[in-house]
C-alpha cells in the first residue's frame, strides 16, 4: 500500500490525496461489512428464537381445538 501512495504522489497530490482516500476506503469498508455480518448473525438467531414460539403458539392451538 504504502508504494502505490509513493507512486501516486510521484505523480502529483491529486493522485496522492486520491491514493489515500482510496487505501481509507477500502479499509473502512472492510470493517462496515464485518458489523453488517454480525448484526445478520444476531437477528438470524432472534428470528430462529420466533419461529420456535411460531411453532409452540401452533401446538397449543391445536390441543386447545382437540378439547
Amino acid at each position: 500500500m504504502d508504494e502505490m501512495i509513493r507512486a501516486a504522489l510521484s505523480q502529483g497530490l491529486g493522485y496522492g490525496m486520491f491514493a489515500c482516500l482510496l487505501v481509507y476506503v477500502l479499509r473502512t469498508t472492510g470493517i462496515r461489512e464485518a458489523n453488517y455480518q454480525n448484526l445478520l448473525d444476531k437477528m438470524t438467531d432472534k428470528f430462529n428464537i420466533v419461529e420456535d414460539i411460531k411453532e409452540d403458539v401452533k401446538e397449543i392451538k391445536r390441543e386447545i381445538e382437540r378439547k
